[in-house]
């Protein structure tokens, strides 16, 4: 189908990727070059990129993963997130993707419904991904207090929006029912 407006994305996608119980998200500052502003995350497409966290109480219900194109490029990014979207739905996992302006991507895996994972269950996991998948940024993962993430449908810092792959239903889904 034709791509989907990024508000639409954002309004339907940026509730249920953030971590429960956390109202405030991450924005980007164009001087400190950082998500060093913040606010309350509304159903509103922000204007600036803007950040969701992952953790609350230091436990997360999605495992989410950041591929950047700064070392390896384009071709790296998409060979790293089609063995991590492999390895996850051979698992039983659904994953959603989206990609950046710039040819980063994003892979969110839902937790199964009632379950979440502590920051300690991430970190050696996420090291674990990072040594097979040389673009696999592990930065969010690892901080409990302010990892944080752009969902599909964020404005990008290079300009246009993140988007998502495939259909925003079928992501509503996923996210929804959760993998096995």
């Amino acid at each position: 189908g034709a791509p989907v407006a990024p508000e639409q994305v954002w309004k339907h996608l940026s509730r249920l990727v953030a971590a429960p119980g956390r109202s405030r998200m991450r924005i980007w500052s164009p001087e400190t070059q950082k998500f060093s502003d913040t606010a309350k995350r509304t159903d509103r497409l922000p204007t600036r990129p803007a950040a969701v966290y992952l953790y609350n109480h230091r436990r997360t219900h999605t495992l989410w993963l950041d591929f950047d194109t700064k070392r390896y490029g384009r071709s790296a990014v998409e060979a790293d997130i089609a063995a991590a979207t492999s390895w996850l739905t051979q698992c039983g996992g659904v994953v959603i993707t989206d990609r950046s302006t710039s040819g980063g991507a994003h892979l969110l895996c839902p937790l199964a419904i009632g379950t979440s994972a502590s920051l300690d269950e991430i970190v050696p996991l996420v090291r674990l991904l990072a040594a097979r998948l040389p673009t696999l940024d592990i930065t969010p993962n690892t901080n409990a207090e302010t990892g944080c993430m752009t969902p599909p449908g964020s404005p990008c810092r290079e300009g246009g929006h993140r988007r998502l792959d495939g259909d925003l239903d079928d992501a509503i889904e996923a996210l929804t029912t959760r993998s096995r």
